[in-house]
């Protein structure tokens, strides 16, 4: 592991509270989450979108069978 990494996982407060006001919602909300849920969010989200994305492809009859964010952005060749 990254030793940058190493650190900034090594502080990280998992309970922790975090506040903040998101205008993306009407009304705009205040949200209170723990360090925990916001590290699972940040993990966890693109998987979620990832998912649908595929759904989609299927039911329009694109197989899509492999959606991998670093295959996808990285220089491939078949061996």
């Amino acid at each position: 592991m990254n030793p940058g990494t190493r650190q900034v996982l090594a502080a990280f407060d998992r309970d922790r509270h975090i506040e903040m006001v998101t205008s993306l919602i009407k009304p705009p909300i205040k949200i209170r989450i723990t360090g925990a849920i916001l590290a699972g969010q940040l993990l966890f989200h693109e998987v979620r979108h990832r998912a649908q994305v595929m759904t989609m492809l299927r039911h329009a009859g694109v197989v899509a069978e492999n959606l991998d964010y670093a295959v996808l952005m990285s220089e491939t060749t078949t061996v």
